[in-house]
């Protein structure tokens, strides 16, 4: 059966594939991006506008999440999963990262921000419809950076 699937964080890379398996599986997806409009663009294209819609939204943002997730509705109908893939921008190249040392606050709450705050924000925003229905279904892809950083000491 065919379901309609938010995956955020989904306009490149694992979230990309993500979307573009699930298309191929027959379901209908949700493209959420921050600032990657164009990739999003791209893989709507690639994938159908039957099948796909991009909708950008800083998951970060109450505000925002809440918009998307009426608009998604009101693009497919419902949203029957949530896959929440989104994690702040992070390039992995340990000769341009700081020391421990050198990190601020601000960076760590970045990061906390971007992967627990997104997901929680996400999920409240659509249990009201997933209770409504009684059903729908929440998945979260997390990093293991907190537990293996990436930072020369």
């Amino acid at each position: 059966m065919s379901k309609v699937i938010l995956v955020t964080g989904s306009s490149r890379g694992l979230g990309a594939t993500i979307v573009k398996t699930l298309v191929e599986q027959s379901h209908k997806v949700i493209i959420n991006y921050c600032h990657s409009e164009q990739a999003a663009q791209d893989l709507v294209a690639e994938l159908g506008s039957d099948n796909a819609i991009a909708i950008q939204a800083d998951v970060t943002q109450r505000e925002a999440v809440d918009k998307m997730i009426t608009q998604g509705t009101k693009h497919f109908g419902q949203i029957d999963v949530v896959v929440n893939n989104a994690l702040v921008d992070f390039k992995f190249d340990p000769t341009a990262q700081q020391s421990f040392t050198e990190l601020t606050w601000e960076d760590y709450q970045q990061q906390i921000d971007g992967t627990l705050k997104a997901a929680f924000n996400v999920t409240q925003s659509i249990v009201p419809q997933f209770k409504e229905r009684k059903q729908g279904s929440i998945i979260s892809i997390g990093t293991n950076l907190y537990q293996n950083p990436v930072v020369p000491y």
